[in-house]
């Protein structure tokens, strides 16, 4: 939406901020800290609006979609936690396999959740609901990745430096 900024952090929460949007702001605070910002140059305020729980140990990878009003965040110990980002509202829990690190999320429009580990260069994609669909080992570590608009494509990039293609349920 352009103004909605989630961080993720070492004291193992997220935090949903609003950017130079202050009626966005009030829709979606319970509690709220201002902070100004010099951003592209000129200066706005930027409100947190949400600090959200669920992982036990810090935060490395995240992935919004505010189409769906999801966020998907993923932490060192293996865990996937998905949030409702309007309400800042906990969904649920989800387990990398083998608890190794979520490295790089996606979510689909049909809210199919592809992740990938560095730590053995697996991609794994779960359904909504937490259900385990594919799993598959890949060629490379994968820096970047998307999906495609209609869900059905995955596209990476990685330490190979070049672009590999596939299906949304590997």
């Amino acid at each position: 939406d352009g103004c909605t900024l989630v961080t993720g952090g070492q004291d193992a929460t997220c935090r949903v901020w609003v950017i130079g949007d202050e009626s966005m702001a009030s829709a979606l605070e319970t509690e709220s800290a201002y902070i100004s910002a010099d951003i592209s140059g000129g200066s706005s305020e930027m409100r947190c609006c949400h600090v959200l729980w669920g992982h036990e140990t810090p935060v490395i990878s995240l992935y919004l979609n505010t189409d769906l009003d999801l966020l998907v965040s993923g932490s060192t110990n293996g865990t996937i936690v998905l949030h409702r980002v309007r309400k800042g509202r906990y969904v649920r829990r989800i387990s990398y396999p083998k608890h190794k690190t979520p490295s790089m999320l996606c979510i689909s429009v049909s809210g199919d959740i592809v992740a990938h580990s560095w730590d053995d260069r697996t991609i794994n994609t779960f359904s909504l609901n937490g259900f385990h669909l594919a799993s598959e080992v890949c060629s490379q570590y994968y820096m970047a990745m998307g999906i495609s608009h209609d869900g059905e494509m995955v596209v990476a990039g990685g330490d190979e430096v070049r672009l590999i293609f596939f299906s949304s349920f590997c």
